[in-house]
């Protein structure tokens, strides 16, 4: 039986980008978080979804407010970056 798809709510490359700041390894953020190396791994590749519980378990251990770990308000995380970026009508570039 197929999972179900979960909200994509965590920006991968700021989880990766944030982990490597506090000088973290995966596996020591996941033993904080109390989950496996490879799940972390899974989000920072977005290979895996993250439920928002998590994502707040994720920004207290590395020390931040979950919103710098989510994804930009508005956006569609399954579409590619180009499309996102022209579907923005605010007019900011896309991260």
């Amino acid at each position: 039986m197929a999972k179900s798809a979960q909200p994509r709510y965590l920006d991968g490359k700021a989880l990766r980008r944030k982990r490597l700041a506090a000088g973290l390894e995966q596996a020591q953020l996941a033993e904080m978080c109390g989950v496996k190396q490879h799940q972390v791994s899974g989000w920072e590749t977005e290979y895996n979804g993250c439920r928002l519980g998590m994502l707040h378990k994720l920004a207290k251990a590395l020390g931040c407010p979950p919103q710098e770990l989510m994804r930009d308000n508005g956006t569609d995380p399954t579409a590619s970056p180009e499309s996102t970026a022209s579907d923005e009508e605010d007019g900011a570039e896309a991260a």
